[in-house]
């Protein structure tokens, strides 16, 4: 059996404690040097206020990243704009962080080679999760505000340390492999009871409307999805708290840049990964990079 956990971050309204639970999962904020960016950790204090570089960072072992958006964002009755529209802008935000620029060890601007990709349709799935030996879906989705708390207790009930708090705009789980810090899938969880989700005019939000902007929230939950953990730069899109009004996250800081540059491209990582991997005979199911494995020869995976 493959060592795997999973780990939950959202973003909170200002003034409110981030719900950050991950009691045995050990993921917590990385100091950087070079700034405030923050990526996850398989191990670490879940009681540290500071960056843990303890055990791996969590990755993604491919470049190449699909999701899928759930049916239930052309429900009338908890969204605020119809399924097309979020369509729209759900793969706006993931392309916003795909086209991140990093230096290259001349100082030039290269890209990544990170492509996000939206599978085709939609799904009935309000959290994709994870299913061993099974392809992975990783789902975006907005929850009515019963289907937030009934969620909640759900993965409470099977054991995820996974806290939906009521106030919370949204909430992202991560899959990956304690081993290796591998990734095997996210989910985006919206919550429609923190307010009514739409794209919102660039002078802002209308607050006497509860209006809270898709993208501005989206971008700062993509940025876990990829691995990123909270920033401790308030001018960040990863910074952990909003109001439902702000648009600032629409826009990646510098800051975020930075963090995304920490885990891409995934080649490295995932070679280091399958060498100190190729002599657990515990390894099942999953070929790295989605290749196929030798008949009769297990395969890692992770997340």
């Amino acid at each position: 059996m493959s060592a795997l956990r999973t780990s939950g971050t959202g973003l909170m309204p200002r003034g409110l404690l981030l719900p950050f639970l991950l009691v045995g999962l050990g993921i917590l904020f990385r100091a950087n040097p070079a700034g405030a960016h923050c990526v996850a950790y398989t191990k670490g204090d879940p009681e540290a206020m500071y960056c843990d570089e303890q055990g791996l960072p969590v990755y993604w072992p491919r470049n190449e990243i699909e999701y899928i958006i759930s049916e239930s964002f052309d429900d009338a009755a908890i969204s605020g704009l119809g399924g097309q529209e979020a369509r729209t802008v759900v793969d706006e935000v993931f392309q916003s962080w795909a086209q991140v620029k990093c230096p290259n060890e001349d100082g030039d601007l290269i890209e990544t080679g990170l492509q996000i990709l939206a599978s085709p349709g939609s799904t009935n799935l309000r959290l994709g999760g994870y299913e061993e030996c099974a392809p992975q879906e990783n789902v975006i989705s907005l929850l009515s505000p019963e289907e937030w708390i009934d969620q909640g207790q759900e993965e409470e009930g099977i054991g995820l340390p996974v806290q939906h708090h009521a106030d919370a705009f949204a909430l992202t789980m991560t899959w990956f492999d304690t081993r290796t810090g591998r990734i095997l899938g996210a989910d985006i969880e919206l919550n429609a009871g923190a307010g009514r989700y739409t794209v919102c005019p660039d002078e802002g939000c209308d607050t006497s409307g509860n209006e809270i902007d898709l993208a501005n929230v989206l971008a700062h939950e993509v940025g876990h999805f990829l691995g990123l953990a909270d920033s401790q730069d308030p001018e960040a899109t990863m910074y952990y708290g909003a109001e439902n009004s702000d648009l600032q996250k629409r826009s990646l800081a510098a800051d975020d840049k930075a963090g995304l540059c920490a885990l891409f491209p995934a080649e490295e990582r995932e070679a280091r990964a399958i060498e100190a991997l190729s002599t657990d005979r515990q390894i099942e199911c999953l070929p790295p990079s989605g290749e196929d494995s030798p008949e009769g020869e297990p395969s890692p995976e992770g997340e």
